[in-house]
Order: structure tokens, then sequence, then C-alpha cells
């Protein structure tokens, strides 16, 4: 079709195979191109920079310079990024000034070069020049500019970062935060780092480092307290960041923390969520005292959530047993573990015990009630449930009993149901998504066919599933329809292997789904 010989083709090639990491096919379409343009030349060097190849950047940019001079402000900024990744930082402040405005971006890529480099003043002087040019800073520049005054302990020159921080509303952004609590402990400030640190309302295990490390360098013989450790776990918890709770577990085990029953709920509870269920019930066997409870919870819901909803039950009648009041975090555990398991009966005892204790069912419980029901094939008393309810059923609800419709291949209630979630939230694309597989199923392709029409005319998207997994020290993340992964060749191999040993158990893959890979 000529295709190739179009120059709008031919750049679009080459920022696509840049953007994923493919250099080589970039270079081929490169150097077969018979008029590159601006594009092709900004995404050739982006991308050799991407991958850790500045030297070759370099090479295209002296190239470019030949035919004619690059004015393309992206393409400046790609340059001197290359150039302050070889350390050629007085290269790059001479092209730098060959930029009639530059922007934000620009000046950040020079303040954290001179940063890392050891050129804290000389950042320091970027820094000032770009306020004094009137451009307004961003964390990013906020964050290399502390940097290089926390190395100097240029405390005067913090104070004002600080109040330009405060200016700009960049003060409670936490990569900001830690950044001014590292400076004022370097600056031996350390109440105005605790200051900085009690004004922040999401602390993170980044925060929590800052501060603990501005402790220590300043000799303050400070230890955790309970407080400290429980907030530092539920971070860990929420990051999934296995190997930080660790670090703290190991701390918690040499101050004494190890008796406190905070302490280590909040350490079950850590290893649960980030998938070490086995370290999880080993904290919990060896917990002294179990009159709180908070680990009894833990225990439950990291069973329950995690596939174990027999052990689950067993940690529910132990609790029982020593006498310890369940709340309503309790029960909510133990109806999940229910509901995975298909433990009906068991689920129906919990939920009217639940309302014997005078526990009010919130959303979420009555969810696990149409869950469990309608996983086990009840989908009338599923939806009885959700009519004897006295508030209004929320989304949840409703998209439970749907995924059960799907389940079991419901196509009249399934549209019943889809359409009470599609009023409630006219933009979410699953309950789309799930009726649309019902009549798949069922050979309606015509009804499939006319929801994937609605989606579009409505403006609805289906995003992509998204995961990640942390493999030493680097975080890979994966993408549904994706395989820009520089190893998705290997991947996609395993797991073929691994599909072929799980039919030989017995698996067999959906094949009726039409909207899971919803562009």
């Amino acid at each position: 079709m000529g295709l190739q010989s179009s120059s709008f083709c031919e750049g679009a090639l080459i920022d696509m195979y840049s953007k994923c990491n493919l250099v080589t096919d970039a270079r081929r379409v490169f150097d077969g191109s018979m008029a590159l343009d601006t594009v092709s030349w900004t995404s050739m060097i982006a991308g050799y920079v991407q991958v850790g190849l500045p030297e070759e950047a370099l090479k295209v940019f002296e190239s470019i310079q030949k035919v004619f001079p690059v004015t393309d402000q992206v393409a400046v900024i790609t340059i001197i990024n290359a150039f302050v990744s070889l350390g050629r930082l007085d290269d790059a402040c001479a092209l730098f000034s060959q930029m009639p405005y530059p922007n934000v971006v620009a000046w950040n890529v020079l303040i954290s070069g001179h940063a890392k480099r050891g050129y804290e003043a000389e950042a320091i002087e970027i820094f000032q020049n770009m306020r004094a040019s009137g451009v307004k800073s961003t964390r990013s520049t906020l964050g290399s500019v502390l940097s290089a005054i926390a190395s100097l302990a240029a405390l005067r020159f913090g104070l004002l970062v600080h109040a330009e921080a405060i200016k700009q509303g960049l003060n409670s952004n936490v990569y900001v935060g830690s950044s001014l609590i590292s400076m004022y402990a370097k600056c031996e400030k350390v109440d105005a780092a605790k200051k900085v640190f009690d004004e922040l309302d999401e602390k993170n295990v980044v925060l929590w480092n800052a501060m603990l490390g501005g402790y220590a360098q300043n000799g303050y013989d400070v230890l955790p307290d309970q407080a400290t450790f429980v907030s530092v776990l539920r971070a860990c918890a929420i990051l999934s960041s296995l190997p930080e709770g660790k670090q703290i577990h190991t701390l918690i085990y040499h101050t004494g923390y190890g008796l406190d029953e905070l302490t280590t709920g909040a350490l079950v509870d850590m290893y649960a969520k980030c998938g070490e269920v086995k370290c999880s019930a080993q904290v919990f066997v060896e917990m002294k005292s179990k009159n709180d409870v908070f680990g009894w919870n833990s225990m439950i819901v990291a069973f329950a959530k995690n596939g174990y909803a027999e052990d689950a039950l067993r940690i529910f009648v132990e609790m029982q047993q020593k006498r310890v009041m369940p709340d309503d975090v309790t029960f909510l555990g133990v109806l999940t573990a229910c509901s995975h398991a298909g433990k009906v009966s068991e689920g129906r005892q919990i939920f009217d015990m639940m309302v014997n204790y005078g526990i009010e069912p919130r959303v979420d419980h009555c969810a696990c009630i149409v869950d469990l029901l309608g996983r086990c094939g009840f989908l009338k008393e599923a939806e009885d449930f959700i009519d004897s309810l006295k508030f209004e059923p929320d989304a949840r609800i409703w998209a439970a009993l749907l995924g059960a419709c799907r389940i079991h291949g419901d196509e009249i209630m399934g549209r019943r149901v889809a359409e009470k979630l599609i009023e409630l939230e006219p933009q979410n694309s699953s309950s789309y998504v799930l009726l649309a597989n019902i009549y798949a199923a069922s050979g309606n392709w015509d009804e499939a066919n006319a929801l994937r029409k609605a989606m579009r005319e409505n403006g609805v998207q289906k995003f992509p599933g998204c995961s990640w997994i942390v493999v030493g020290q680097k975080t890979n993340l994966f993408v549904a329809g994706d395989k820009s992964h520089p190893k998705a060749d290997e991947i996609e191999v395993i797991l073929k292997d691994l599909v072929a040993l799980m039919r030989e158990d017995g698996y067999a893959p959906e094949v009726n789904s039409v909207l899971d890979e919803e562009e």
C-alpha cells in the first residue's frame, strides 16, 4: 500500500518501537527512511535514552545537526538528558542556554543532573535562575533542589524552598514532604522535620524512614512506639512492601514490641497482604496475648482473602472459645471465607449470629451474602435477600448478583440486574462486560454486539487489567494485551507450558467472553 514511504507513518513506527524499547527495530525504520521529520529524530533519540544508550542518542543528534539545526524543545530536552546521563554537564548547560524559553522539564533535568553529580551549589543556582525567569516549580524541581540543599546543610536556602513549596501548594506532596524532612534533619533542625512530618496526611514507608533516619542522624536515642510500628506496617501492607515489612519485623523483635497485641496484629495483616500467609500464621501462633479483637481479625481476614476458608472458620471458633467479642470486621472476614468456599449453610448461620450480636449489617456484609448465595446457584434467594434489605442496595450488591448470573448463565435476571447497575453507574464498564458475556455464553451474539455498540455510543471505556511483580529491585508491570515487556516472548512460552499442565489437570479455559479484550 506504500505506507512505509510516508514520512508520517515512518515517524509513527519509530515512535512506537522506541516507546516499546525495541530500538533495533526503530533504528531499522529510521535508517531506511528517505524523509525524516522532527518526530522521527526525536523518537529515535528518546528511544536510545530510555534504554540507557545515551552515547547512541548523541550520535543521532550529531547527525541531525549536519542536516538542520534542532529547535524542537522535546528533542533538545532529550539531548540535554543524554548529556547529563554521561556526566557532560558543560555540554548540557551549553545546549540549555540555546533554548529561548526553556520549560520546567528542561530546568528540572539540569537541576537534577547537577544535584546527583555532586554539584549541589550549581543546582541551587540553577533553581534560583529558574525562579527569576518566572517558571513555576514542580514536585520534581523541589525534590531535586532540596536534595542539593540537604547535602550542603544550607538551611537559609532550605527555608526559601519550603516557602516556595507552600506557595505552590506542593508541601502536602509525599515526595516533597520526605525531601523537606531530610533537608531539615541534615540541617540539625529535627523539630522542624517533625513538624513537616506531622502535617502530612498520608504517611507511607518513605516518610517514616526519612523521619526515623533524621532522628538517628542527630543522635536521638528515640525508639519507635506502638503507633509508629502499626502505621509503618499498615503502609507496607498497602504497598505490598515485603522487604521493608521484614525489616520492621526485625526491629519490632529487637525492641520488645513483639509482645504487643496491636503491633503483632499489624504484622499478621502486613504479611497476609504481601501474600505470605504462612508468616502471618506463624506470627499469630507466637502471639503471647490474644485478648484484643484486632489480632484475631487480622488472622481471619488473612486466611479468608487468600483462599483458606477452613482455617478462617477454625480461627473464628477459637476466638469464640477464648471469649473474645467479635465485631463487624470479624464477621465480614468469616462471611468472605464462606463465600469463597461456597459454605451456604455456615454463611447463613454466621449472618444471623452477627445480627444476634447486635451488629447492624453493612453494605459489604450484605454483598457477601448475595455473592455466597449467587455463587452456589441460589439466584432467586439472593434477589429476595436484596429486596428484603432495609436500605437501598448500592452497586456493590447488584454487581455481586450480576456476577452470579454470569456464572450460571441466567440471561433474564442478568439483563434486569445489569439495567439497575447501569442506572447506578452509567460509566462503569463492568455491568456491560458481564451482561455481554452472559449473552455470548448463550449464543445471543446480536445482544452482545448491541451492548458493545451501546458502550461506544455512551463513551464507556473498559480499561485493561494491570498487575505488577517486584523481582530483585525492579518492578515489572503487565497490562492486558500489551506485549512490550522485554522478556514477553520468554514469558509467553512459560505461560503456554503452564496452561498445558493446567489442561492435563482438568482446567478448561473460558472462550465465550467477548469484552475481555475490549479496546
